[in-house]
């Protein structure tokens, strides 16, 4: 039950995220200019190589690069590997070698073969199952500082602050895919309820307040059975879902900046927090008065599944302009997206997909120069994500918009790929129903991602390797605790300080006091 809830909880992630070749002739920089950027760490502009190099003598070194599934290898991916390599060997001296894990295994699998020196070129971290600072503090990833300043250009170009992800201690090991610069929350609601009722909150922010007294009277009117959140047992609570928090690169057992460290730089414990507790207090009142399902700990159905039965009102989500046709896809009928914070930028939205070189990469100039493509050509990134042409989708009269060829679809298509973390994904198209208005959409919002919508905090990343007996025992209490509280099954005034009490005892006033003295010499030496 767990992998199902996962696998609902990775595709609402990669949703969030996601969703004719370049030129390859190699272009040289007479110099180049360091600088230290907005999130304090350093970026090369005008490397020496742009990552194309396709008059490199020898043989085509093959990169193994990991190939993430949801536990289904496609049928046609040795076609798609095949067509791969007719972009990558002319372009940059390199075969690829594509190796399918599935998501749930990723992080257990690549430190297998990391420690047991299996050759593995190219790995994709998934942070919320393996965060990069596990593989760091293990010693299995390259720093990448040098290589992405000589051979990245298009990947820094691509990714601009985002890049913040990947750094460890000061050290670039890891690189982003990541299309969206922010993050803004809210809520996906069925638009014939909406409409029914007359609610249009347009872009405006909604509060709890107006919250309680829409699902009053939409409770009202369609009766006892009829639920406002799908919520399921295994997801990660509902607090972060409607609140700015800045995990700090790790997460909220470390301690986090509130207000999404827009305002401030003081390290806290959410739990202690008197805007957690009033959220706590608004799940109890509307699991009470039967808004959310009663068994809710209980259910495993993913959320759009649920919202397809006709029983709910939609669930969390962030709001970005790719989620309302994904989500109405994927829940079958129209969805109105409702904003609860305002977009922001954090670390961690910067970690979700990353990509880095293994110590068992015997060729990491090779490899990043793959990695490097994957960034610049628009044919080589829709082919990883969406096959070949012409069998396994087809372009539409909408520029970047595509669709499945006649009598295929999602569950018959031989080449699926689930996952959008290939590359700059700025260039991958959109299965419909999108519309090519998305992109414009997408330019607007990263455009309004300005330096007081992100966390002073930017670019620093928690590391919890002198706190981790620490870390692993409040990661244990939060894991008891935060469920229950946070869809209101418990009576918060009785289990809250319970569970802070808790806490205490695992020892997170002990870590929020080593993330506070790392951030304040991050920020010192910014």
């Amino acid at each position: 039950m767990k992998r199902r809830v996962l696998a609902l909880t990775i595709s609402l992630v990669m949703a969030a995220m996601v969703l004719v070749g370049c030129g390859g002739s190699k272009t040289d920089k007479t110099s180049d200019t360091t600088s230290t950027d907005s999130t304090g760490n350093t970026v090369t502009e005008g490397a020496k190589d742009n990552g194309s190099d396709n008059g490199a003598a020898g043989e085509p070194y093959e990169v193994v690069m990991t190939f993430p599934t949801l536990g289904n290898t496609p049928a046609d991916l040795q076609l798609v590997e095949d067509a791969v390599n007719a972009i990558t060997v002319p372009e940059v001296n390199v075969k690829v070698k594509l190796y399918p894990i599935s998501l749930f295994d990723l992080s257990t699998q690549s430190n297998l073969m990391i420690a047991n020196n299996e050759k593995l070129d190219l790995l994709l971290i998934f942070s919320p199952i393996g965060p990069i600072s596990d593989y760091v503090n293990k010693g299995m990833l390259l720093p990448m500082d040098e290589l992405v300043n000589q051979y990245g250009q298009d990947i820094i170009a691509a990714e601009g602050k985002a890049m913040a992800g990947g750094y460890v201690d000061g050290a670039l090991y890891a690189v982003p895919s990541e299309e969206k610069m922010g993050r803004q929350y809210g809520f996906a609601f069925r638009t014939d309820i909406l409409q029914k009722y007359g609610y249009d909150f347009g872009k405006d922010l909604i509060t709890y307040e107006q919250l309680d007294e829409m699902f009053a009277k939409i409770k009202a009117g369609e009766g006892k059975d009829f639920y406002m959140l799908a919520l399921q047992a295994g997801s990660t609570g509902t607090f972060g879902a409607m609140n700015l928090v800045d995990a700090l690169g790790a997460s909220t057992a470390t301690g986090v900046l509130m207000n999404g460290g827009l305002d401030n730089t003081t390290v806290v414990n959410l739990y202690e927090t008197e805007q957690y507790k009033e959220h706590l207090k608004w799940m109890r009142k509307w699991y009470q008065a039967g808004y959310i399902n009663p068994d809710v700990l209980t259910n495993t159905e993913a959320s759009t599944v649920l919202i397809q039965s006709g029983k709910y009102l939609g669930n969390l989500s962030s709001t970005e302009a790719d989620m309302k046709f994904n989500l109405s896809k994927d829940c079958a009928q129209d969805m109105t997206m409702v904003n609860i914070t305002l977009p922001a930028a954090s670390t961690g939205m910067y970690q979700t997909s990353v990509w880095s070189i293994p110590i068992t990469c015997e060729n990491p100039e090779a490899t990043i120069k793959l990695l490097n493509l994957t960034y610049k050509s628009q044919e080589l990134i829709n082919l990883l994500k969406y096959g070949v042409e012409g069998a396994h989708y087809e372009k539409t009269d909408d520029p970047g918009i595509i669709k499945y060829p006649d009598g295929i679809n999602a569950g018959t298509v031989g080449y699926l790929q689930p996952l959008g973390v290939f590359g700059d994904k700025s260039k991958m198209y959109q299965m419909q129903p999108a519309t090519s208005a998305y992109f414009d959409e997408l330019k607007a919002f990263n455009a309004s991602i300005t330096e007081d919508k992100s966390s002073k905090a930017l670019g620093y990343s928690f590391n919890t390797k002198n706190v981790k007996t620490e870390k692993a025992a409040i990661d244990s209490v939060i894991s008891q605790y935060t469920a229950a509280l946070e869809f209101g099954a418990v009576d918060p005034e009785e289990t809250l300080p319970e569970f802070i009490n808790a806490l205490k005892a695992a020892g997170i006033d002990k870590v929020i006091a080593e993330n506070q003295k790392m951030l304040d010499e991050w920020l010192a030496q910014k």
